[in-house]
């Protein structure tokens, strides 16, 4: 249940948690969540008494932090959230040298492509790619990489190179979910895709693999196919053009006081960055 995992979060019994959460609302006299058999929720003043709680919270924090400040080990928990492929092209890569470096900081990874709630939900640190949506978080570019077009040997071999975006239109076109059919290339060509794409979907990695299977075209980070493309398992087709690049940023809550784990982490992932093929091909 929800008080299970709050009380997991906070050191605290389930039936601790209840009753804190019950004396809490006795002392305010008002209801603050919403008890049913299958969830709880927060009512209108408990989402309220929330928000004016974050200002305390964070008080609290710094106070928290420069108490800690005075022991040179840098320790704690980290909650991140990211994509899939992120994790398995990027982080599963370094993160390694990272525990080697500060045993003592422990890590929970969410993968998933939605834009998490980060303090609702409790997490430290996203890594995001693409535009960001929310502007009340702080935002540090990690890298840019631009997104080109790729093909397997044998699907060129079949269907022939295409020679213009126009040529596009008669392929098998793999597709992200987020493109909707649309091709927003450096030129400023817009390509809207008419015909019904065989394959559409939210993994960059599941594209790839498809791809390098031969079943289409696909867009496709060149940071992530720096490998096929060495290997000889994928071509670039129509080299000239590149989707507009992929940015890819370290967004944390701007509310929430920055430990020392989480500060070196960023680092951490900045400095690998730089010198992790990100600027390929």
């Amino acid at each position: 249940s929800s008080y299970t995992k709050a009380g997991q979060k906070l050191g605290l019994s389930k039936s601790s948690l209840s009753k804190s959460l019950s004396a809490l609302e006795e002392d305010l006299q008002v209801r603050l969540i919403n008890r049913s058999t299958r969830k709880l929720s927060l009512t209108h003043a408990g989402k309220q008494f929330f928000k004016s709680s974050l200002p305390l919270i964070t008080s609290l924090q710094n106070a928290q932090s420069k108490i800690t400040e005075f022991s040179d080990e840098v320790k704690g928990d980290l909650r991140v959230t990211m994509p899939y492929e992120v994790g398995a092209i990027f982080l599963s890569k370094v993160l390694s040298l990272f525990i080697a470096r500060y045993p003592s900081i422990n890590f929970e990874f969410d993968f998933s492509h939605q834009n998490k709630d980060l303090i609702e939900e409790g997490f430290d640190l996203a890594i995001r790619v693409g535009e960001l949506e929310d502007s009340s978080y702080i935002a540090k570019k990690l890298v840019s990489s631009a997104v080109g077009m790729y093909a397997s040997p044998g699907y060129l071999q079949r269907h022939g190179e295409p020679k213009s975006l126009a040529d596009l239109e008669g392929h098998e076109n793999i597709l992200s979910l987020r493109a909707q059919q649309l091709l927003h290339t450096n030129s400023e060509d817009l390509l809207f895709f008419n015909k019904k794409s065989k394959l559409v979907s939210s993994s960059l990695l599941f594209n790839k693999k498809m791809c390098i299977l031969g079943l289409g075209i696909a867009s496709i980070p060149n940071t992530f196919c720096v490998q096929e493309v060495k290997e000889g398992s994928l071509v670039k087709v129509l080299p000239n053009y590149e989707v507009f690049n992929a940015n890819i940023y370290l967004v944390y809550p701007s509310r929430v006081h920055t430990s020392k784990a989480l500060i070196a982490f960023n680092d951490f992932l900045i400095e690998q960055a730089s010198s992790f093929q990100f600027n390929a091909l």
